[in-house]
This record gives structure tokens, sequence and C-alpha cells, in this order.
């Protein structure tokens, strides 16, 4: 089963938050509610990999199923088998 998506509930209202946070529920969303827009602003997930060169060399080297490829501005790509992304 796939996870639920998220859905933001952003307004000011304790009480509106709320409900409408039961009813997304209901649907089998998941919520997450703030009282303003800064506050739901300040919630930005970043996400990203840090691979060490040796490691880089190491599935160069052709030892691996995995293939890593560079892009036009010299940023490894990294290809696993059955990730399509």
């Amino acid at each position: 089963m796939s996870a639920p998506l998220k859905v933001a509930v952003v307004d000011d209202e304790t009480d509106l938050r709320a409900a409408l946070c039961e009813t997304l529920a209901l649907e089998e969303l998941e919520t997450v509610d703030f009282a303003s827009v800064a506050d739901a602003l300040k919630v930005i997930d970043v996400h990203n990999h840090f691979y060490p060169p040796e490691y880089l060399d190491a599935l160069r080297s052709g030892k691996s199923v995995v293939r890593v490829t560079t892009d036009s501005k010299g940023n490894p790509h990294i290809h696993y088998p059955g990730d399509y992304n």
C-alpha cells in the first residue's frame, strides 16, 4: 500500500483547522496544520545525497551493477537497477 497523501491545512482559526484535519483523515489523507502561512513556509524538506569520491570511483570500476554517469555540469548521476527516476 502506498503512503497516504499529506495535506497542509493553513488557517488562523484553530477549530476550523481541526475540523478540516478530521474531515481529511476520514478520506485517509495525512494532514499537518499551521496557524499561518509564515509557519507553514518554515517547513522545507531538503533532500540530497553526498557520495565520497572513493565510493564513486569504486562504482565506476565496473564491479557493481550500479552505473555512474556525469551530466554536462560535471555532476555524477547514480543509476540503480530498478530505479526509474
